[in-house]
């Protein structure tokens, strides 16, 4: 489930090289865990469909919200995170990094099984969000990058594990 959720994260800062060199050259090394930030309280699981929304703060903008479930919690370096754009006309995806004032996990987990993955919910108090460093893609179109790169990643690899076979390079 790490593994999975960080090539999922990766796929989606592939979207963006310009933006995400860093990020890319850091996880092609090994040296970035990535993870995503995509459900959320009130979505009704629909991970596509965010009800946070990014907001004026006093030094630009800022995303408060409640994020379901995250694995790696806490562990990953960056978190592509979803959120509607600050118009309100569709879904942004921005890289929050694991040492941003405001990010916290919110929440133990507690599951029967996958005890590793360290998935927990996380709270975002008014992180800051720079767009010319932190949005990836265009603002309001995040919904092309969480359906058409990180989906296809997550069902490739569970794909994957149900068929019983190894993930170990993609």
């Amino acid at each position: 489930m790490v593994y999975m959720m960080h090539l999922a994260g990766v796929a989606c800062c592939l979207a963006a090289p310009e933006k995400c060199a860093e990020v890319l050259r850091e996880a092609a090394a090994g040296r970035h865990l990535s993870a995503l930030a995509f459900s959320e309280k009130g979505s009704r699981s629909h991970f596509w469909a965010p009800v946070s929304r990014v907001t004026d703060g006093a030094d630009g903008p800022v995303l408060s919200a409640e994020k379901s479930w995250v694995t790696s919690a806490g562990l990953a370096d960056g978190i592509v995170t979803s959120c509607l754009n600050a118009a309100g006309t569709g879904p942004s995806l921005f890289l929050v990094k694991k040492d941003d004032p405001g990010l916290s996990i919110a929440g133990a987990w507690n599951s029967l099984s996958m005890r590793g993955n360290q998935s927990s919910p996380i709270r975002l108090d008014q992180v800051p969000l720079d767009p010319s460093t932190r949005l990836i893609g265009v603002d309001g179109q995040g919904d092309a990058i969480m359906l058409g790169h990180a989906l296809p990643v997550f069902q490739i690899c569970q794909g994957a594990i149900g068929a019983g076979f190894p993930i170990l390079v993609m």
